[in-house]
């Protein structure tokens, strides 16, 4: 009986040895997979053959915040490009009008002919114009990016608000050939919004639609009847329906991305803040912001809940 108990645990011992070795050489490979991961930045995930269920844990936990760093250093090298980019074109954007302010700067020191001053003086005022909005743009997407920035809402008539707006675009309409054709489903409308927020974006829409329409621009307002399990009764939906210039590069997916401008190569004071400020600043004011294309015809829409 001595014998048989002393052969059980020999025979215990063994197998918890085996097992602890077992462990040890699983831990050890882990070590191993992992050192070779990191110091080749690989996506790949570590393995084992060791059903433990702590290891098999420690090893699911592993390869999920791998996937998570793998996944970080992908997107801050995209950050890196993006910044990259977006710094090598604000320093353009703002570059251009100053060097061409400096260079009119100087024509109008070597001239005495009033005519041309006035000329050199316009164009520099221009400039001056220029470089105010691009740094107004970059100010009010900074401010949006606060989280505790907030807009106080009243009470408006979008009717007025927007027939005001498009009113101000009338020369630079009649520029570019476009008459707008406007469709209210219901007059006086009321909203909750802030005015100046308001007004900017639907200039900063309608600045869209000079910069990449080619006509037959469509602007209407209708009410949307909501159903019986959402919040609001109705919404109030405001549409901008138009042509795209044949050689327009807009991509739907990117128009809210920040500092997008859809053809690079077209020489404006644009920083390509517009819609996002727009649909920053329109979700703020609780609406939101789509955009869509199909035919050539590129659509967008603002909504607001009507309570």
């Amino acid at each position: 009986m001595q014998y048989f108990v002393i052969a059980v645990l020999i025979i215990i011992s063994l197998a918890i040895g085996i097992y602890l070795w077992l462990t040890m050489r699983q831990i050890n490979d882990l070590l191993k997979q992992l050192e070779f991961l990191m110091q080749h930045e690989s996506r790949m995930q570590l393995t084992t053959s060791f059903s433990n269920k702590s290891i098999l844990k420690i090893t699911t936990l592993i390869n999920s915040q791998m996937k998570d760093m793998a996944d970080l250093r992908i997107h801050l090298k995209k950050e890196k490009v993006t910044s990259e980019d977006t710094i090598a074109g604000l320093s353009h954007d703002i570059r251009t009008p100053l060097t061409s302010l400096d260079g009119y700067l100087q024509l109008l020191k070597n001239t005495d002919d009033p005519v041309k001053q006035q000329s050199y003086l316009a164009i520099m005022q221009e400039r001056v114009e220029s470089l105010r909005k691009i740094l107004d743009e970059l100010f009010i997407y900074a401010k949006l990016q606060q989280a505790d920035y907030q807009l106080e809402l009243e009470t408006i008539n979008i009717n007025e608000t927007l027939t005001q707006n498009i009113f101000m675009f009338y020369e630079d309409f009649k520029r570019h050939n476009i008459e707008p054709e406007i469709s209210f489903e219901k007059e006086n409308v009321m909203i909750q919004a802030n005015a100046n927020a308001l007004e900017r974006v639907l200039q900063n829409v309608l600045r869209n639609v000079l910069l990449h329409g080619a006509g037959d621009l469509k602007i209407s307002l209708n009410l949307i009847k909501a159903g019986e399990d959402e919040e609001y009764e109705s919404k109030l939906s405001l549409s901008f329906s138009n042509r795209m210039r044949p050689d327009s590069m807009l991509c739907t997916e990117q128009v809210f991305d920040k500092f997008y401008k859809g053809d690079s190569s077209r020489q404006n004071s644009s920083t390509g803040l517009g819609l996002a400020i727009a649909k920053n600043l329109t979700e703020k004011m609780n609406g939101k912001l789509y955009v869509e294309a199909e035919d050539n015809i590129f659509v967008l829409q603002i909504q607001f809940p009507l309570k």
